[in-house]
């Protein structure tokens, strides 16, 4: 796993993780990495990430967000 060659990513927050996500998300996008991804998806998931970091309690984690669906049989 790479984020097994970098111990030092452990030592950033939930948030600080989602940021370098989404950071390296983008880059990927932009070299063509991910070739699907349009440049208005790219826009959208910026805004995305720029909504969560001026609001982080706005919405609900990955893993409420799973359980929901488990519960609900989606």
């Amino acid at each position: 796993m790479i984020a097994e060659r970098y111990p030092e990513l452990a030592l950033l927050d939930p948030q600080e993780q989602l940021v370098l996500a989404a950071e390296l998300a983008t880059r990927a996008a932009r070299g063509g990495g991910i070739p699907e991804l349009t440049s208005r998806a790219i826009q959208i998931l910026e805004e995305r990430l720029d909504d969560f970091i001026a609001n982080p309690d706005g919405g609900v984690s990955w893993e409420h967000l799973k359980t929901r669906e488990r519960a609900s049989g989606i």
